[in-house]
């Protein structure tokens, strides 16, 4: 893993050099933080967004990699934005918006793409490849809890 990949470009790169499931699972292991499996553990555990799509917002210009925040960084508030937090979805809105805001284009079509449900088809990876790769990544606390 390099540090100055986002991890949705880890991701693609993953998906692109894989000639089957068991590339995408080494790939996962070779990459094996807290943020990615927290990152895949949000993307495939059932989790019910507050929301279908994402809120209006202005892209961060800036190249992959150099945007002012990351999904390294951030991945630890996206539990703000389960549909059962408490908390107004004005104010899940105002966060979201902060987030994706300063992150890369790359990283902000990766939360679309949970909130969307398309996690799988935009990445090639399934919940079974990330039970493979983390068997026991559904029993463990989240970061937030």
């Amino acid at each position: 893993m390099s540090a100055n990949l986002t991890i949705a470009e880890i991701l693609i790169d993953i998906k692109n050099k894989a000639k089957g499931p068991q590339d995408i699972v080494r790939g996962l292991q070779a990459n094996n933080t807290i943020a990615m499996r927290e990152l895949l553990k949000y993307a495939f555990d059932g989790t019910s967004w507050y929301r279908k799509t994402l809120p209006d917002f202005t892209e961060d210009g800036s190249p992959d990699g150099l945007a002012p925040s990351s999904l390294w960084a951030e991945v630890r508030r996206l539990y703000i934005f389960k549909e059962e937090y408490n908390l107004s979805a004005k104010r899940k809105d105002e966060i979201l918006i902060q987030i994706l805001e300063s992150i890369s284009k790359k990283e902000t079509e990766m939360l679309k793409s949970m909130f969307e449900g398309s996690f799988k088809y935009s990445y090639g990876i399934d919940k079974e490849m990330v039970e493979k790769a983390f068997p026991k990544i559904y029993t463990t606390r989240s970061l937030a809890v």
